[in-house]
């Protein structure tokens, strides 16, 4: 890692006591983090993000105790997903568990309430599901919360009563993804031929139309999909990508065809799916980024792609997970990462081996 450290503006380096599947943002100056592990407690940590990062001063290779722990507390099951729904008194976490359970966690910290910093169980919205759900929250002055494992079961919510909204009854189809545009429309994305479906819970029936990937995209074991950053749709295409590394850009507004498609070179499919992450930039058009095949991250410029792009090269690889201290060491797989939300080209990602990063690449000249 320190021979490539050339390669950043600036590069943050973090060991967390167990690995996460999950990185929310809270603001943009603190993430959650919280453990997955099927044998023991997890923690849910809330960390805030080194001080000289968020003063936009550049530092290079920058030590752990630059990170701080905010809030911490703990799940009896492994965390899966985790969603901060901003809008609401305090903090409020969705947590979803692998028990099939939405639990709705408050971290305690507001102008009242001083005295602790414990993220403790307020409430439980429970789901039947026998397989996790997937759950998207919005943004609205009655924050809505979007939820289900397969088509036939996606409900969605109102957060600070709980009231059930909505529920979409149709094929059993299984979900890889879900998220809502406003507080009235949705995607969902199937997990196996990576479909997508519009919806409007308002209107019946509820779906307004699919997209399919392309037959030439070939066979893959799971699709999922990463939305646009911000509410205008036409600089913000939806993202897929499968276990194969095919890409497929979908702009919302002309949903029947694909944008632009594109495939990853790969040596071989991804060894456990559930780690498939797809990412879009909130402060760079038409960047993107991809994890989940191994220790890498992989970001890439899909500006110029077209619907027959064929292989494509990335503008840049992080290799910092896949480094080891010895050869007999097992290789770490990228589980998590997300953009920045308002610092551009700043990456934070996770690994099996517990490892964080928060990375800022130097860009090449021709893209400068």
């Amino acid at each position: 890692m320190l021979d490539s450290i050339q390669q950043y503006n600036d590069l943050y380096v973090f060991e967390l006591q167990d690995p996460t599947q999950v990185i929310e943002w809270i603001q943009d100056r603190s993430v959650c983090v919280a453990g997955y592990d099927t044998k023991k407690r997890n923690e849910i940590l809330q960390l805030s993000l080194p001080p000289k990062l968020c003063a936009g001063v550049r530092q290079g290779l920058c030590p752990e105790r630059d990170f701080r722990v905010e809030h911490g507390g703990f799940s009896n099951r492994p965390v899966h997903q985790l969603k901060h729904v901003s809008g609401t008194r305090g903090f409020h976490l969705l947590c979803d568990v692998s028990d099939g359970r939405l639990l709705l966690i408050e971290t305690i910290f507001s102008a009242v309430l001083w005295r602790t910093d414990t993220i403790e169980l307020v409430s439980t919205i429970h789901s039947p599901e026998e397989t996790w759900p997937q759950i998207a929250t919005s943004c609205s002055l009655s924050p809505r919360l979007l939820h289900g494992s397969q088509l036939n079961n996606v409900k969605i919510h109102d957060v600070e009563t709980q009231k059930l909204l909505f529920t979409l009854g149709t094929s059993g189809k299984p979900l890889s993804g879900l998220h809502l545009t406003d507080s009235d429309t949705f995607v969902l994305c199937s997990a196996r031929d990576g479909c997508l479906w519009l919806g409007d819970w308002r209107q019946r029936p509820a779906l307004a139309g699919s997209s399919e990937v392309p037959a030439s995209m070939g066979r893959a074991s799971r699709w999922v999909m990463a939305p646009g950053p911000g509410p205008d749709l036409s600089l913000s295409p939806t993202a897929r990508l499968s276990s194969a590394g095919s890409l497929v850009l979908t702009d919302l507004r002309d949903f029947n065809k694909p944008l632009s498609c594109a495939e990853m070179k790969l040596s071989s499919h991804s060894p456990n799916p559930e780690h498939l992450c797809v990412a879009r930039a909130p402060c760079s058009q038409g960047c993107l980024s991809v994890s989940g095949f191994d220790g890498t991250v992989h970001v890439y410029e899909s500006s110029a792609w077209t619907v027959a792009s064929g292989e494509v090269q990335p503008l840049f690889v992080h290799r910092g997970h896949a480094v080891r201290d010895c050869d007999d060491e097992p290789s770490a797989m990228v589980t998590k990462h997300v953009w920045h939300p308002n610092r551009p080209h700043t990456i934070l990602s996770a690994a099996t081996d517990g490892s964080f990063h928060i990375w800022n690449w130097v860009q090449p000249s021709s893209h400068s």
